[in-house]
This record gives structure tokens, C-alpha cells and sequence, in this order.
């Protein structure tokens, strides 16, 4: 029995020692993204010169914004010469574009009125040009040490109507950042952007 007991025992200890509850290593995670720098976004920063004019507004991903042209186009009406209701009343980021196309589309192409002049736009390569919201356009202002040739003691217009008016148009006095309404047959500078 002795005999039996001292040839058992090494094993009975190893197989006690390989059995102890030791917490494993954590397992490696094996990343899938790429090393190709080529494939990897950057993301983008206001002031940057991009998309043929210079980003003035940027989302929280950083990888989508707005650009604002290098130059005014014209200095132009907000209507095509008659006083009608258009209904974009959208005053937020992000709803310029659609302002203006739906401007264009109830306005008119023959003519040479803000939202038109931005649309017709093939400034720097590009073709999406559109004339900003009430905000977008403060959100230039805000940014206007960054941005060339604004003209700061002059008013510019917005792709926004004032709710439900056939008169009146939202713009910015850019001397003092102010969102004014202004009658749409007023002359206001027009600067055009896009999104990227």
C-alpha cells in the first residue's frame, strides 16, 4: 500500500496542480482594420482649405461638414421679380441644399435671384453649390476670419423665407452677425456652399 501510495502521489500532485481554478489571460483581440493609411478617413477641421473652398462647419464625426466658396458670386434679389410664398422656412444646418432647390424649382431657372446664381454655380470644379440656411450663413459669419473676400460691412442672403411671407427673406448684416429680415426684392451679397 505504501508502495502503491508513493508511486501515485506525484500524480495525484500533478494532476491537483494542473487543476487549480488560475484565471486565464484575457484572449487578444485581433483588430480588423487595415494598416493602409490610403483606406483610413481623415477627418477635417475648420479653416481647411477642401472640396474647392474652405470648411467653415464640421459634424461631430468630423468627416462630413460644410464648405464655403472663396468668392462672392453676385450681389443679387432673394426672388425671380415676384412676391411669392415658397414655403422653405427651414432655418437649421443642414437644410440649405433642400432650400434651394426647392427655391429654384417654384422660382424658376431663367432669372438671376440668389438661390439661382448658387444652383447655376460651377465655381472650383464643383456643381452642388446652394445657397446657405439662416443658420448655416451665421455659422459662416462665426467663422469669418478664416473666410476670404467676405464682405463685413454688407448683408448677405439665406435660402430661408421668413414664415409663410411673400415679402420677406432671412439673411445676415455680417458688421454685426445679426439675422435680419429683409424684404426679397433687397440687393444682398451672395456667397455659395456645399456639403461634404
Amino acid at each position: 500500500m505504501k508502495t502503491l501510495l508513493k508511486t501515485l502521489l506525484p500524480a495525484l500532485l500533478l494532476f491537483t496542480i494542473s487543476c487549480t481554478k488560475e484565471p486565464l489571460a484575457k484572449p487578444q483581440q485581433i483588430s480588423t482594420q487595415t494598416e493602409d493609411k490610403a483606406t483610413t478617413p481623415a477627418a477635417h477641421f475648420i479653416g481647411e482649405h477642401f472640396g474647392g473652398g474652405i470648411v467653415f462647419y464640421i459634424d461631430l464625426t468630423g468627416l462630413h461638414g460644410m464648405i464655403a466658396d472663396t468668392a462672392d458670386l453676385i450681389s443679387a434679389v432673394w426672388y425671380n421679380g415676384t412676391y411669392t410664398i415658397t414655403g422653405v422656412t427651414d432655418v437649421i444646418i443642414g437644410s440649405g441644399n433642400a432650400n434651394t432647390r426647392e427655391i429654384v424649382s417654384l422660382q424658376g431657372k431663367p432669372g438671376k435671384y440668389a438661390a439661382l446664381e448658387c444652383w447655376k454655380s460651377k465655381r472650383n470644379g464643383f456643381t452642388d453649390w446652394y445657397l446657405p440656411s439662416r443658420d448655416e450663413l451665421s455659422q459662416i459669419y462665426q467663422q469669418r476670419s478664416i473666410i476670404p473676400n467676405l464682405v463685413l460691412s454688407n448683408y448677405y442672403w439665406s435660402s430661408s423665407e421668413i414664415h409663410d411671407s411673400s415679402v420677406f427673406g432671412w439673411g445676415v448684416y455680417f458688421f454685426s452677425g445679426v439675422q435680419y429680415a429683409n424684404p426679397k426684392n433687397y440687393i444682398g451679397n451672395v456667397r455659395a456652399i456645399r456639403s461634404f
